[in-house]
């Protein structure tokens, strides 16, 4: 069997944004290709993720209060995501993905926000 490189996916015509950050493009000098529309999304996604406040200790709380959440950030999505980006799945379909990673950190992060606020006024 003789191997056949993969044609690079097309890009969308007019990709529908899911949150604002994904449309934001970075440099092309931070990846080997130029066209590696998969990598800077999850570079968008994950800047997205590293620039939500609440940041520190919230998955190792998370392992103790929201075991599904903690598997869902720490497993399952970056696992889905990474087997997209393998796939080469529809551009679409990959910021959805991406999407539901932020969406779902910053809802943990509300969450351990939350608890924070309530053991300090407690005490």
């Amino acid at each position: 069997m003789e191997f056949q490189p993969r044609t690079p996916p097309s890009s969308p015509s007019s990709p529908k944004w899911i949150i604002p950050e994904l449309s934001v493009a970075l440099p092309s000098r931070f990846w080997d290709n130029e066209n590696d529309d998969y990598g800077r999304r999850a570079s968008v996604a994950l800047n997205a993720i590293h620039g939500t406040p609440d940041r520190e200790g919230l998955i190792a709380w998370l392992g103790e209060h929201s075991p599904f959440l903690y598997r869902s950030l720490t497993q399952d999505l970056p696992d889905e995501i990474s087997s997209a980006w393998d796939t080469q799945i529809r551009l679409e379909d990959f910021d959805w993905l991406c999407s539901v990673w932020v969406s779902t950190y910053r809802h943990a992060a509300e969450l351990y926000r939350t608890d924070s606020e309530a053991r300090r006024k407690r005490k």
